[in-house]
């Protein structure tokens, strides 16, 4: 039965190749990105262009975004945040303006060390790292592998719950998610499922690079990173994390509703939980003022009177 099951997912795995193959280079046309906030950089970084943006002074805070994502899920607040810290937001390896190679090795630990890369050539010994989606489960396990590095932790609405077994050709498999990929891809504010924010209606870098040659690379980014996220199993390692850490959830996220809830918050050690009433998978940009509010008291190292106590039943407010 095994090996029916094996034979099985090796030719859906050259059925899927071969389509792939298939229209690879098809053109798209030319590559034009929103303006980003602050100040535009870019670095070569183990091997691939990463594009990020910095802004203000003090304690470093670094935001990484989600699978599909780019630093622009972070627009509301960086602005904010430039005024009372030094900000430094990235668009990670084959997302956004950061550069797209199909022949990159895509990652959660590539993305990891990427970071770290990022910070060495920004003399940056130590950081806050703040991470959404997908990025939250790169920053947690930044925080496991480099703990040295890490002043306080924020997991945002984050991925790295759900594992599943390995089996053969699984990235390949990934494919199957094709439709949905290029669906979640090529979305406007009114079918996002990342937000309800109405200003996200109006063109977005996703959309710019799904209708540009650089999708082809972008596209090999989702599939591994998705595989990753399903792979990647950290929970025997949160305990190991020592950086005070802050769990943030949206009330209303519907990308992530179940299975990842409070997932980090039972397992790190020192860790709190805030839920944000009403935000949804990215709070940052459905709700600002109430994300840049609670980030600044936990940045502070000041309580919040809104944090859920471990032990007891957890209250979702409407």
């Amino acid at each position: 039965m095994k090996r029916r099951l094996e034979g099985f997912a090796l030719l859906a795995a050259i059925m899927i190749m071969t389509a792939s193959c298939a229209t690879m280079h098809k053109p798209r046309g030319e590559f034009k990105p929103p303006q980003y906030p602050l100040t535009e950089k870019s670095a070569e970084l183990l091997g691939t262009r990463i594009v990020y943006v910095e802004g203000g002074e003090g304690a470093p805070v670094i935001f990484v975004h989600g699978v599909g994502g780019a630093l622009l899920d972070w627009e509301k607040v960086l602005p904010w945040f430039a005024e009372r810290y030094h900000v430094i937001a990235l668009d990670q390896p084959g997302f956004g303006k950061s550069e797209k190679n199909p022949q990159y090795h895509y990652s959660i630990d590539n993305n990891a060390r990427v970071l770290l890369a990022l910070m060495d050539a920004k003399g940056i010994k130590k950081a806050n790292l703040v991470g959404n989606s997908m990025g939250g489960e790169v920053v947690a396990y930044f925080a496991i592998h480099f703990p040295e590095r890490v002043d306080k932790l924020v997991l945002v609405d984050a991925a790295g719950a759900l594992n599943l077994p390995a089996t053969p050709f699984m990235p390949e498999l990934i494919w199957l998610l094709a439709p949905w990929i290029d669906s979640m891809s090529n979305r406007s504010g009114s079918n996002d499922p990342h937000t309800e924010d109405p200003d996200r209606v109006k063109p977005n870098i996703a959309q710019a690079i799904y209708n540009s040659d650089e999708w082809w690379g972008c596209r090999e980014a989702w599939r591994d990173e998705i595989y990753d996220i399903f792979r990647l199993e950290l929970k025997p390692e949160l305990k190991d994390i020592s950086a005070p850490t802050l769990e943030i959830w949206g009330s209303k996220d519907p990308l992530l509703p179940v299975y990842s809830k409070w997932y980090f918050w039972e397992h790190i050690p020192n860790s709190e939980l805030l839920i944000i009433p009403g935000g949804d998978h990215t709070s940052q940009l459905s709700k600002p003022k109430e994300f840049e509010a609670a980030l600044d008291l936990f940045l502070q190292g000041k309580p919040n009177p809104d944090y859920q106590k471990r032990g007891e039943k957890v209250i979702l407010p409407k």
